[in-house]
């Protein structure tokens, strides 16, 4: 959702040394998307998002617990059986050994700068409920993390990283799976003004089912031959299924391994960071559910997620401090995806035997902070992005570039 970003910044902002803590935020926003369902038509609609946010932290001698409810609210005026809600609960507890430096109360985990040993837990929840015409997206899903980060030098740390999630698809459960990524991060401490380091990471995603439906699913695109009129004079036409593809259905997993450079700068309140990340997948067979002409998907991780392509990425990240306490912030990025399935027209017939995708991403965030009160807080940002997929598939084939505004409110209290 667009307006994480804010959200995230203003919980940094109350974020103060105390034992208790609870904060509520809750904001909206809305916005001109001219392709928010990021296909070939490319068809427009204005979209209003509103998000809310419990969180509780408590601090103790050597750790520090958070806790958050998020819920957030998408609605598409042309598109209106699109609509959809979502939520997740989020507990993380952090151990500091030794010191009473700990993370920030972003459930997010980052390195710090402390000399001693940190071991994080995270266990995470959540779901999505759609109209019932789009209701195979509805889902379930639940992640557990846990880091350990540790010293090897004055001036370098090793951080090991573990993530298993399960996700449920209750309508199309042939998609339902669990993942597990292992993660090693060697960097320098982030207390220097330049930083940098390296992420290795392998992981598997593996379906749970093998079975699936061959009333709703197809393997490849199959073809019927109907007759109009009547007798010898009737024409015969050609008919396209109507059954989903999803492409090798007996694929009941895969593995992939990921190599990332990462380096940033910092100047007061200013910051640069680049990654140079690429993606290995030994096994070229991913279980797939294509897209083609007619099904007005979003895209979502049950069409494209990391698992289902391999290949080169490459993202900045711009923060600058403005006059009047604007903060400004600028991402960029470019992918090559490529995807272990054919690519498609708009019917749904093989036209390449991989799908190839290069995507270029940019957007521009602006925002302002003030405070109302001692406990009481506002933010304002204006967004705007650009994002060109070139693809060889027909349906992910499109530009699509938006603008929108966010106004929220953040409450916090200290007990």
């Amino acid at each position: 959702m667009k307006v994480k970003i804010l959200i995230l910044k203003l919980i940094i902002l109350f974020t103060v040394t105390s034992h208790a803590q609870l904060s509520i935020y809750s904001s909206a926003s809305y916005g001109y998307y001219q392709n928010p369902l990021y296909n070939y038509q490319e068809l427009d609609d204005q979209l209003k998002q509103t998000y809310t946010e419990l969180g509780y932290s408590k601090e103790f001698d050597h750790s520090k617990l958070n806790l958050s409810y998020i819920s957030g609210l998408v609605l598409f005026n042309r598109f209106e059986d699109r609509n959809y809600y979502e939520h997740n609960l989020t507990s993380t507890y952090a151990i500091d050994f030794n010191e009473d430096h700990l993370y920030d109360e972003n459930t997010e985990v980052v390195s710090n700068d402390s000399i001693n040993p940190l071991l994080t837990f995270s266990l995470k929840v959540g779901g999505r409920h759609d109209k019932d015409i789009f209701k195979d997206f509805n889902n379930f899903g639940a992640s557990a993390l846990a880091v350990y980060r540790f010293m090897i030098s004055d001036d370098y740390y090793f951080e090991f990283t573990n993530t298993f999630g399960f996700r449920d698809y209750s309508n199309i459960t042939v998609l339902s799976n669990i993942t597990d990524i292992l993660n090693l991060q060697i960097g320098n401490k982030t207390n220097n003004s330049f930083n940098y380091g390296l992420n290795l990471s392998g992981g598997f995603k593996y379906y749970t089912e093998s079975i699936y439906d061959t009333s709703k699913f197809e393997v490849e695109r199959s073809f019927t031959i109907k007759y109009t009129g009547k007798g010898k004079t009737g024409a015969k036409i050609t008919v396209p299924s109507d059954k989903g593809i999803l492409i090798s259905p007996m694929a009941n997993g895969t593995a992939q391994f990921v190599a990332d450079i990462f380096m940033k700068t910092n100047w007061g309140a200013n910051s640069f960071q680049t990654n140079f990340l690429y993606r290995y997948n030994p096994n070229t067979l991913v279980r797939y559910l294509a897209q083609y002409a007619n099904t007005t998907f979003l895209t979502e991780d049950i069409y494209n997620d990391n698992f289902s392509y391999e290949g080169f990425e490459i993202k900045s990240e711009f923060i600058q401090k403005l006059f009047y306490d604007i903060e400004l912030k600028l991402d960029l990025s470019f992918q090559q995806k490529l995807f272990g399935a054919p690519a498609l027209d708009l019917v749904g017939t093989k036209t390449a035997d991989q799908r190839v995708d290069l995507r270029a991403f940019s957007e521009l965030y602006i925002s302002r902070y003030f405070n109302l009160s001692e406990n009481l807080g506002m933010g304002v940002a204006l967004s705007s992005g650009f994002v060109r997929n070139q693809s060889n598939d027909a349906y992910n084939d499109f530009s699509s570039y938006y603008i929108s505004l966010s106004i929220g409110f953040g409450f916090y209290t200290e007990f």
